[in-house]
This record gives C-alpha cells, sequence and structure tokens, in this order.
C-alpha cells in the first residue's frame, strides 16, 4: 500500500521520467481488482485530467493505460463519467491524437466505461457516440475501427444504454451504413476476418430492436455483402453464424422479406442446412432463419426450386422438358407437404442442432404435434397413394424422352445432389410418414426405452434428413 500511495505522489513530479516509472508500477499493479479502487482514490480524478492533458506522449498513452485497467472498476467508471474535472472530453480529445496508442488506449477505456448503463446518457451528453462514429467508422484505420466498434456496439444496445434507440437512430442517419459497405466489399486493403466481425457485430445489434431500422438495414446494400461472406468457403463459422443471427432479425419484420430474397441469402441458407459439413450450429441458425421465412409465397417458391425441381415446374426451360401433365404426376402435391411442414420445422429448430442429445419425450412430442393437425394425414395420404405412379412415369419417361434421361443424369450427379436420385428425394415424403407413425405409437408407451429403441433404429443420417 505505501509503495503505491508514493507512486501515486510522485506523479506530481515535473521529472517525466518519475512519473513514468511510477504509472508503469501502478499499471502492473491495478492488473488486481482488489486495489483498483484504491489506486484510483490515491491519484484522484484532478491528477489523472492532468496526465491525460500532458504534452509528452508516453506519459499519456500511460495515463490512458493505466485509466483502461482502473475502469474495469464499476465505481471508478461511474466517478470518471461523473468527476467534474470532464475526464471523459480529455478522452474524446485523445481520439484525436496522432500517436495510435494513446488512440487505442483510450478506445480502451470508452469500451469500459460503456459498461456502466445507468449512467450512459452522461456518455451520450458528451458526443461520445458522435466522436466513435465521425472519428473512427468514416475513417479507414482498421485496427482502430475494430476497437472503436465495441463501445460503439454498447452504446447502442438495450443492455449498456437507455438511449440505445436514439443512438441506432444517430448511426442510421449518419450514413456510417454507407462506409461499413465500403469497407467490407474493400478490395484493397481486403478486410480481415476480425474487421468483418466488428462491423457485422454492429449491423447485428442495429438488427435486433426496432422494425424500421431493419427495413433501412435490408435496403442498405450492406446485406448483398454479408451474403457474399455466407457464401464463401473461406469464410470461418463465427462469421457465418453472425450473418445468419442477422438475417434471423432481419426476417422477423416482413417489409425485409423482398431485401432478404433480392439479396440471394435463400440459396446460402438452403445449402447451410443441407451440407454435410455445415457444423450443427450454423444449420440451426440456418433453419430458423428458413422457418421465419416460410410465410412468403415467393420464399417458398425459392425454398422449392432446387435442382430437379426448378427446372421441371418453377422455371420450366422453352420447349419444356416434361409435360404438366406428367410434371403434376410426378410431384403429386409435394408443394402441400412442404407446406405442412413449415411449422413442423419452427418446432423442431429449438431442438434440431442437437438432435442427439435431445430429449427424447420432447422430441416425440414434436412428431405428434405433427401428426395431430388437420392436414398432415390427407396431404400424405394423398401422396402416398400416388407415390408408385409416380416412379412409373418417372422409369417410362426415362427410357421415351432422352431430354429427360439427361436432364435426371445431370441433376444426380451435380455437386448438389451427390448422386442422389429424383426418386429418392420423392421416397422421402413416404418414408417420413412411416417414421411418424412408429413414433407415435411408441410415444403412448410409458416407457422411454420404446420411443428410444424406434429412433436408435434409424441411422443418423436418416433423421437429419428428415428433420
Amino acid at each position: 500500500m505505501e509503495r503505491l500511495r508514493s507512486c501515486a505522489e510522485k506523479l506530481s513530479s515535473t521529472d517525466v521520467s518519475v512519473q513514468e516509472h511510477s504509472l508503469r508500477y501502478l499499471i502492473n499493479g491495478s492488473t488486481e481488482s482488489s486495489v483498483q479502487t484504491t489506486i484510483f482514490d490515491l491519484v484522484g480524478s484532478k491528477k489523472l485530467k492532468e496526465l491525460l492533458q500532458s504534452n509528452n506522449e508516453v506519459i499519456q498513452m500511460l495515463s490512458t493505460w493505466l485509466l483502461s485497467h482502473l475502469c474495469l472498476n464499476h465505481h471508478n467508471s461511474m466517478e470518471v463519467i461523473k468527476s467534474e474535472y470532464n475526464l471523459v472530453d480529455s478522452l474524446i480529445e485523445l481520439l484525436q491524437n496522432d500517436n495510435q496508442d494513446v488512440i487505442e488506449k483510450s478506445l480502451w477505456v470508452l469500451t469500459n466505461l460503456t459498461l456502466c448503463a445507468e449512467h450512459s446518457y452522461l456518455l451520450v451528453e458528451h458526443g461520445v457516440v458522435h466522436s466513435l462514429i465521425n472519428n473512427f467508422l468514416k475513417k479507414s484505420n482498421h485496427s482502430l475501427i475494430i476497437l472503436a466498434c465495441q463501445p460503439l456496439r454498447n452504446l447502442m444496445h438495450k443492455d449498456t444504454c437507455a438511449e440505445y434507440l436514439d443512438n441506432q437512430k444517430t448511426f442510421c442517419h449518419s450514413g456510417t451504413i454507407t462506409n461499413i459497405t465500403k469497407l467490407l466489399s474493400s478490395r484493397y486493403p481486403t478486410p480481415s476476418n476480425d474487421l468483418i466481425l466488428s462491423l457485422s457485430s454492429i449491423i447485428h445489434v442495429l438488427t435486433i430492436y426496432h422494425p424500421l431500422i431493419r427495413r433501412i438495414i435490408s435496403i442498405s446494400g450492406v446485406l448483398y455483402q454479408l451474403i457474399s461472406f455466407l457464401s464463401s468457403p473461406s469464410s470461418p463459422l463465427v462469421v457465418k453464424e453472425q450473418v445468419v443471427k442477422i438475417l434471423i432479425n432481419l426476417s422477423l419484420t416482413e417489409e425485409t422479406e423482398k431485401p432478404i430474397l433480392d439479396s440471394g441469402a435463400i440459396m446460402p441458407l438452403i445449402d447451410s442446412v443441407a451440407s454435410v459439413s455445415s457444423p450443427l450450429s450454423l444449420k440451426a441458425l440456418s433453419i430458423s432463419c428458413l422457418a421465419n421465412l416460410t410465410a412468403n409465397e415467393d420464399i417458398r417458391r425459392v425454398l422449392r426450386s432446387k435442382v430437379y425441381y426448378n427446372p421441371l415446374v418453377v422455371a420450366p426451360s422453352n420447349p419444356p422438358i416434361l409435360s404438366e401433365e406428367l410434371v403434376e404426376a410426378i410431384f403429386s402435391n409435394i408443394d402441400q407437404i412442404f407446406r405442412v411442414n413449415c411449422e413442423f420445422l419452427k418446432k423442431l429448430r429449438s431442438i434440431s442442432s442437437a438432435i442427439e442429445e435431445a430429449d427424447v419425450m420432447e422430441l416425440s412430442q414434436a412428431f405428434q404435434w405433427l401428426w395431430d393437425q388437420q392436414y398432415t394425414i390427407p396431404e400424405y395420404r394423398f401422396y402416398i397413394n400416388g407415390f408408385n405412379r409416380a416412379l412409373d412415369l418417372i422409369h417410362e419417361n426415362r427410357t421415351k424422352l432422352p431430354r429427360f434421361k439427361e436432364f435426371l443424369d445431370k441433376c444426380q450427379f451435380s455437386d448438389q445432389c451427390k448422386s442422389e436420385t429424383l426418386e429418392s428425394y420423392l421416397i422421402r415424403p413416404e418414408e417420413k410418414d412411416d417414421w411418424i407413425k412408429e413414433i407415435r405409437d411408441a410415444s403412448n408407451s410409458t416407457k422411454k426405452a420404446n420411443l428410444q429403441k424406434v429412433l436408435n433404429s434409424k441411422s443418423p443420417s436418416n433423421t437429419k434428413d428428415h428433420l
């Protein structure tokens, strides 16, 4: 304690080397949370103000570094924000310093201060939001932008700032979204994954709360760039998950459905669900997003347009490969089957990310719910009754129509189908009907083991396909 007191007193020395040595000792000591309040009280707001305004850049850097440690303590943060010596104004001035080390440490301090939710309004009054936007988000220093995103995100989040909506509106009206789009789409320098993640985290928090702001984001142009990250094989998982979380938030507002469709988001989402290599966490998020979007007819049309169905039904060639009557006979009411399962998909999305660990009865209840829907049995029965006829038509016309045979072969060996035939896709609703019945019967048993036996009798790959 005496050493800390002595170093605090030496900060008043006119010898810069003495100040520097004392600051370094206090910085090392301030890593211990138990002495942070003590050090703050020993140094005092007035002395901190003087150090922040020093003409020596090393002293400025070390004093902001010390303050960043001290502001990890909630009490100290409140004292800094409420200080009669206007420490926040001094920090804002340092954001325009020529020394990047000084700026970085100042941003560390502001990040910690923005976690002090009950006094966030004072930070807003000091102009912290405008300063962060104008000094960093509208500039091109990537490392500083990454650091500036943290306090800015805190000031636009409900949990850390009561004025979050006002700050979000300020952000949107500043034109910064356009600059974010430019940063993300830059070819030189190419944005790092850290920059992408930081900027997308800003977009994410903007999409959480207000429908109007969601609409602004959806038509701003940034969505196209975000989708490119979702589509890119080189994007890390954390970036892809962030993009899908943004899409989930956007999908909660009806007016954003068309911009989502226009951005090309649907196919990458489908690929995330369908790909064997996709992590379960990404699959679960993508399923949630797609389930939210299935109320839109145009999006449903895209969802059912994969490989076989699209060229024959949604966008037939000219002349068509098959007549309309043959197409209807082959695909039957598969579109209605799709609609029946949309709500079922929403039921399953909460457990789809960890199906192996899901509670057995919880899973059975989801299938029971599907079984109890008034359209489930009639639609499946209609489909199953026409299934054999559909297979006969495929085999018959594969022989008779060379273009149809060529089309089927091309689809089967495409990257999307991975050797799956049209017949194998068409049989899945029929397999699912049998599976639902088995699970329904087993779930009526008082023993979970019976249901578990049914589930275990299905291979994991088939289980995931059905889900």
